[in-house]
């Protein structure tokens, strides 16, 4: 049943997480499951922006004060 493992491990998720959807009973707790790793994901991305937008906040100033 769709998803395959290697799908779920390129879409970003541990071999732990691969492994709990595979062992899901319903596709609705599979559903949940991959919707909460989604969501993971996403706070780790706007994360990652943020401290993107802080180095270049910093190189900013850092070029404007040569």
């Amino acid at each position: 049943m769709y998803p395959e493992p290697y799908s779920l491990t390129k879409a970003g998720l541990s071999d732990a997480e691969t492994k709990a959807v595979m062992d899901c009973d319903t596709q609705d707790q599979k559903y949940r499951l991959l919707r909460r790793y989604r969501c993971e994901q996403l706070n780790e991305l706007h994360a990652r922006q943020q401290a993107l937008d802080t180095l270049d906040y910093i190189i900013r100033n850092v070029k404007n004060e040569q």
